[in-house]
This record gives structure tokens, sequence and C-alpha cells, in this order.
């Protein structure tokens, strides 16, 4: 992968899916767009060892079979907005999701690895989802 920071590529060494486009402020990195082919999205909570923000409107309109957050990641609103996704899972490190977040979008399941209450969802369009606790999604 490479990031543009002021310009310059770098190589990054990350286990974010191919096709994220990054910016960086204040050493912080955004989540910008998806230009990517994969319908399984992996967005770590730290790039480059800083952390990540999913910026708004980074994921408008795409349809996608899941997506993995890795560590802590901050939302802006409507990070996804008007997307249709079969699942989202967290890791147990999330205690919060922010209103507005998955902004008038469709999530069928949500994985989180913590337990039932560990967590405040303010969104409420992940409320609409089925929620399984203890669980690192279907495949872990």
């Amino acid at each position: 992968l490479e990031v543009q920071k002021y310009g310059d590529p770098i190589p990054v060494k990350s286990d974010a899916t191919e096709g994220i486009v990054w910016d960086v402020v204040n050493g912080v990195y955004y989540v910008i767009g998806y230009e990517g082919d994969s319908k399984d999205v992996v967005i770590p909570g730290t790039y480059a060892g800083a952390p990540v923000v999913v910026a708004e409107g980074a994921f408008v309109e795409v349809e996608l079979d899941s997506v993995t957050f890795k560590g802590v990641v901050e939302f802006e609103p409507a990070a996804f907005d008007n997307c249709v996704i079969g699942y989202v899972v967290f890791s147990a490190d999330f205690t919060e999701i922010a209103a507005d977040s998955f902004n008038y979008s469709t999530v069928t399941t949500v994985y989180y690895a913590g337990a039932e209450g560990d967590i405040v969802n303010d969104d409420f369009d992940l409320d609409l989802a089925e929620w399984v606790y203890g669980s690192e999604g279907p495949n872990a």
C-alpha cells in the first residue's frame, strides 16, 4: 500500500484493504474513500502507528459484504452514507458508535467481540441490525 503524505508516496505495511483512500492531517490518518474491488473491507485502528478516522462521506452508496474494524476507529457523521452492508465486525476495544456513523445504511448483522452492555450504540441505523455479542464475525 502507498499513502500520500504531503504529496510524497510512502509505503506503509498494514492489514487495511487495498483500495482504501487515505489522507493524513496533523498525524491522524483519515479514510476518505474506497476505490477497491473487494467486497470485504478491513479498516485498522491504527495506520503507520497513528489513529484512524473514517471521514464523512468516505463510503457513499457502496454495497459491501462486510466491514471489519480491527481496533478502535473513530467515525465522522455519515462516514457510511446510504450503504448496504452484509455484516460489520467491531473488536472488543470499541466502546461507542457515534450517531449517524452509518447514516441511512442497511446493515444485516453486527458482530461485536465484547459482551452486551460493553458498547454504546448511538447509531439508529445499526439498531435495526441483528447484534451478535462475543463474536469476532462469522469466520472467526
